[in-house]
């Protein structure tokens, strides 16, 4: 989907993962999201989190679409205490 974006063809339904996709994705996985991003939403990205197995979603005030750069500290914490579990 990356490659599509970059390449100017912009976004396709069919680069997407199903519900049950995502379900079956038995690793923990943590998702920071910037609430500055243009791309999705608080509530989309929820929505995707919550059909992980072990999913977690971690909100940034203020950070755009690369959270880790808007905010390493915070991002840095989260990805320590995920990764302490």
């Amino acid at each position: 989907m990356v490659c599509a974006i970059v390449r100017g063809k912009s976004y396709r339904p069919g680069l997407t993962f199903e519900g049950a996709e995502l379900a079956a994705i038995p690793h923990p996985t943590l998702h920071a999201y910037g609430l500055a991003d243009p791309v999705g939403s608080a509530d989309l990205w929820g929505r995707v989190t919550s059909r992980l197995t072990r999913g977690r979603l971690s909100i940034v005030e203020g950070a755009g679409h690369m959270p880790w750069f808007d905010d390493s500290t915070r991002v840095g914490e989260e990805v320590r205490d995920f990764l302490a579990e």
